[in-house]
Formats: structure tokens, C-alpha cells, sequence
């Protein structure tokens, strides 16, 4: 309805984004709903360093050239269980995050840390935490 109403070029624009944006959000929440429900796919060792690069690879080729990709990645990452897949499929809702967020381009840093989550930690992260050894991966 805002298409109709709204004609000019850049509200088109605008519109264009919104809509995409939505669209990517429904997705999202619709992957996040099906991990908390526990339907997943095969779970296997995976090593992070490795992941991180596959996923810098696939980013680094889709993203537009205004946006520069950097990893900071330790020697000492520990391995993790996870599905390959949809860890994979995570670049491809990064790479749309990041081409909507920064238009004029930017850097992205994927970087990656060994965490371990005590009783104290729980605490403070939040109380469905279970504690353990973790690899906490971010984009910034």
C-alpha cells in the first residue's frame, strides 16, 4: 500500500529496503524459532577457524567492493559441534545485514573467542546459559 501511495524514486527505495528487510527478518526469526525447537540437521566437529574462513570466502566474494571483510581469528580456537549447513547459511544473512547497514561501505571484522561459562557467568549472560566450553563467533 505505501508503494501506491509513495511514487517518487527514493521512497521507492526506501520501500524496497523496508520490504527486504522484513523479508530477511521473518527468516531469521523462523531459523532461530526452529534451533529452539531442536530440529536440526547433522551435527558434526567442526573446526572454527576453518568455518570462519569458508564463511569469510563466500562474504568476501557477495559483498559489494565498498565493503572491506577482516578476520581476527586465534591459533587456539577450540573445536565445536554444529551443523555445517546452517552455519553456512548464517553468510548469507550476514552478507545481507551488512550490504543493507553500511550503503556507503564499511569494514566488517569477523573475529572469533575460546569463552567458558561458570555458575558466575550464567548469572550474568542469563539463566538458560549452560555452563561449559564455548567459541563465541561475532561480526562487527
Amino acid at each position: 500500500m505505501l508503494k501506491e501511495k509513495f511514487k517518487d524514486p527514493q521512497s521507492q527505495r526506501m520501500l524496497s529496503v523496508l520490504e527486504s528487510s522484513a523479508k530477511r527478518g521473518a527468516e531469521m526469526v523462523k531459523q532461530v524459532l526452529t534451533f529452539a525447537r531442536g530440529v536440526e540437521g547433522e551435527r558434526v566437529l567442526l573446526q572454527p577457524r576453518h568455518l570462519i574462513k569458508e564463511v569469510a570466502k563466500i562474504l568476501g566474494d557477495a559483498l559489494p567492493k565498498t565493503i572491506q571483510l577482516r578476520s581476527k581469528l586465534p591459533e587456539n580456537l577450540w573445536p565445536l559441534m554444529g551443523d555445517a549447513t546452517q552455519c553456512t547459511r548464517c553468510s548469507s544473512i550476514s552478507r545481507s545485514t551488512a550490504r543493507d547497514a553500511m550503503p556507503e561501505g564499511g569494514i566488517v571484522t569477523l573475529s572469533a573467542e575460546n569463552a567458558v561459562i561458570d555458575a558466575a557467568t550464567q548469572e550474568q549472560i542469563s539463566s538458560e546459559a549452560k555452563p561449559g566450553f564455548y567459541v563465541v563467533i561475532s561480526g562487527r
